[in-house]
């Protein structure tokens, strides 16, 4: 256990109707290089972590790094997010 802290930034052109993202998914722009990655352990202060440098993710039997171009993915979870690519339909 413990708290994982990204510092980055979050671009809003990236969800509909300008961009493709919903609002569920995000894609958060942090710079690895400079410790913008931060582990705390419960009871200690926050500590740079590098534990995401060459990390990857198996996706259908080939290799996805988690941190591309200085990427990083994030799926919001738990939350009643529309998928705003998809045009409302009224009731009738």
């Amino acid at each position: 256990m413990g708290r994982l802290t990204i510092d980055g930034t979050l671009d809003v052109q990236q969800f509909w109707p300008n961009g493709e993202s919903d609002a569920d998914t995000t894609k958060l722009v942090i710079d690895v290089a400079s410790g913008q990655i931060l582990y705390q352990p419960p009871g200690e202060s926050p500590r740079p972590t590098t534990a995401f440098n060459g990390a990857f993710v198996k996706l259908y039997g080939s290799r996805k790094p988690v941190v591309k171009d200085n990427k990083l993915t994030v799926r919001l979870q738990g939350i009643d997010a529309p998928e705003l690519h998809v045009q409302p339909q009224s009731m009738k």
